[in-house]
């Protein structure tokens, strides 16, 4: 579910692994 919250924040996918990691 985390990459449902990456999305709806508006980060890129390097970003999204970072913070979501």
């Amino acid at each position: 579910m985390s990459w449902r919250s990456a999305q709806s924040w508006g980060m890129d996918a390097r970003d999204r692994g970072q913070v979501w990691a």
